[in-house]
């Protein structure tokens, strides 16, 4: 696929394919991809060589072209990261990390000549290795300049020509954070017992058919500059083994990075569209798990203000924004762990001390306004955080036994099972009419005319999963709404 037009996009140009940059495939439009190329290993190749450095672009039909492809993987994955927003792009410059991959060591010698002040496209912030503390390490990182910038603007490289497809539909990752990491296929098979054996590949069968799917359908919304197409590929991602996690993912250029509002304006083949969310999925999930009924007209999110002698729907339309921050409270008190303490105290610090995380200085302001307006609305609606979370403990008695156990990754496991059913009805088992269906976790967005069979296959979907992880026939009631 290097090198060449790709067969299966007809209209893409793989860039990077299993490059030691990213661990997705980047394509862009072909012509897009000749240009970029071309004026990249023209700003490389400008003026004199300097001392110490060599031609990026080496001798010899093997060698030149290895030099090409190092440039395009190169020149994709700057385009990549600025286009994603990123400040930097990480590479390591341990040659023997070069030696069998589809990128030379000679990739080093261009690394270090658009770093040089006679071509500068990029500043080189050198890495380091902390022996004592390898979690403090880091790679070199190269910063784009300017330069670089007006390069791809005169390449026309736009965001909506970028986007991904993953490796491996399937991944297994370990570890949290910076120690996470994801375990190649050859390990976790090794592990597996026979019923994953035989359920791993299936799955992957039916992730290969929704993509499929979506890579016969056009994906359209409206950002800021215009209309955008999306190209929606899904893979599978895991969490320490095959019980926790499992939710689907799109890569770059897919629908799941976008705003509610421009989810809003997707089209699917220039069909208007609607979301439709299920209310409370992973609280009535629990309860139902619990053998508990509970309610489809509660408000699992409002229920601590009852406790706290508040009226709910009145406190939540004075106060804007105050329902989100109770599910966010209430959703880390299921996926966290600790003792309640310690769930307060995370409370505290994910709804007025985000910020503090920010990887980019746009997040970082982003995030630190955020904080701000929740720290405002909390004052205005005289609550603290420690009196909330104890009303949760009250108002949710019956399953209070789950908080701070941290089960969230085995209920994405269930959600997990329960959107790919939905999926499965709407691109495998419904021949007779395939219409496209975009998962977001626990919400899903299809053509409008579809809405009254996705909310039947949503209901159909959770009751039927549920049975089955609690071996009773009760009929699990979950509300659905627009998203």
């Amino acid at each position: 696929m290097k090198g060449r037009q790709n067969q299966e996009f007809p209209d893409a140009h793989a860039l990077n394919d299993n490059s030691i940059f990213n661990q997705e495939l980047v394509f862009v439009d072909v012509e897009a991809t000749t240009r970029l190329k071309e004026s990249f290993v023209g700003a490389l190749e400008a003026g004199s060589i300097p001392n110490g450095l060599t031609s990026p672009i080496a001798s010899g039909p093997a060698r030149k072209l290895q030099s090409m492809r190092n440039c395009e993987t190169l020149a994709a994955n700057l385009a990549l990261a600025v286009s994603k927003g990123k400040s930097s792009l990480s590479i390591s410059l341990n040659r023997s990390d070069y030696g069998n991959g589809p990128l030379s060591a000679g990739v080093l010698n261009q690394v270090k000549l658009g770093a040089h002040e006679s071509r500068g496209l990029w500043t080189k912030i050198p890495g380091y290795r902390d022996h004592l503390n390898p979690k403090n390490s880091r790679q070199t990182r190269l910063i784009p300049t300017d330069k670089f910038r007006c390069l791809l603007d005169s390449c026309r490289i736009r965001r909506d020509l970028i986007y991904a497809k993953p490796h491996e539909l399937i991944l297994l990752r370990r570890g949290r954070g910076r120690d996470k990491r994801d375990i190649p296929r050859k390990e976790w098979w090794g592990e597996i017992d026979e019923r994953q054996r035989a359920y791993l590949p299936w799955l992957e069968a039916c992730i290969e058919r929704f993509n499929h799917v979506y890579r016969a359908t056009s994906f359209k919304y409206q950002a800021d500059t215009g209309e955008r197409r999306l190209y929606p590929q899904l893979h599978a991602v895991y969490t320490d083994d095959f019980n926790q996690g499992g939710r689907l993912y799109t890569g770059f250029g897919g629908h799941q990075g976008l705003s509610a509002a421009e989810r809003r304006t997707i089209r699917i083949d220039d069909r208007p569209t609607i979301e439709l969310d299920f209310g409370g999925l992973h609280v009535r999930m629990l309860y139902h798990l619990a053998g508990d009924d509970f309610s489809p007209g509660a408000d699992v999110y409002g229920m601590p203000l009852e406790v706290l002698d508040r009226h709910p729907v009145k406190t939540f339309e004075d106060v804007p924004g105050l329902r989100g921050d109770f599910k966010g409270v209430l959703l880390g008190l299921v996926n966290g762990t600790g003792t309640r303490k310690q769930l307060v105290s995370n409370a505290r610090r994910r709804l007025f001390e985000d910020w503090h995380d920010a990887k980019t200085y746009d997040t970082y302001q982003r995030n630190r306004r955020e904080c701000e307006e929740r720290q405002d609305r909390w004052e205005v609606a005289k609550l603290s955080v420690e009196e909330v979370v104890n009303a949760f403990f009250t108002a949710h008695e019956r399953i209070v036994r789950y908080f701070g156990a941290g089960i969230g990754l085995r209920l994405q496991c269930i959600d997990a099972r329960i959107a790919r059913y939905i999926l499965t009805e709407f691109m495998i088992q419904n021949q007779t009419r395939v219409a496209p269906c975009l998962p977001v976790h626990d919400s899903f967005i299809v053509p409008i005319e579809y809405e009254t069979m996705l909310r039947e296959a949503m209901q159909r979907g959770y009751r039927l999963i549920m049975r089955r992880k609690t071996g009773s026939g009760g009929m699990f009631q979950i509300p659905i709404k627009q998203g």
